[in-house]
């Protein structure tokens, strides 16, 4: 491939992928595909958030590339890896990498009722939502 490709995900009918929900931006992220093969996902700065669902953890990124099984939430929608991969016209380019082994999963977090909770994974120490650091 010569150059990087970037797709758009949003509300804004303009976007390659629209997502009609009121949690989801206007222009809410952007998907590469870069010259590797590779998919990253990158927030526009999105006031509800761009989370990545790998290994039974919720983390908010900023900037990741995704593996095999990921999720992606964008707001409170939820776009399988498979179908973002989709969004490129020649699918023989996209790589999608294997998902690391250095994050285990850990048991579902449950609630004071016992029900497992998705809320993203916080530092026990400082009470901040991991970063993407982990995950790129």
């Amino acid at each position: 491939m010569a150059s990087a490709i970037s797709k758009t995900i949003g509300r804004d009918s303009a976007c390659d992928l629209v997502l009609d929900d009121a949690t989801v931006a206007d222009l809410h992220a952007r998907i590469e595909l870069a010259d590797d093969g590779c998919l990253h996902v990158h927030d526009t700065g999105s006031a509800s958030g761009t989370w990545l669902r790998r290994n039974e953890q919720n983390v908010r990124v900023m900037r990741a590339t995704l593996c095999v099984g990921d999720q992606v939430r964008f707001g409170d929608v939820s776009v399988a890896t498979g179908e973002l991969s989709r969004l490129f016209p020649t699918l023989e380019d996209v790589r999608l990498l294997p998902r690391p082994s250095h994050l285990v999963p850990e048991p579902p977090r449950r609630n004071n009722d016992g029900e497992v909770s998705d809320k993203p994974r916080r530092n026990p120490s400082t009470g901040k939502v991991e970063d993407e650091s982990i995950l790129s």
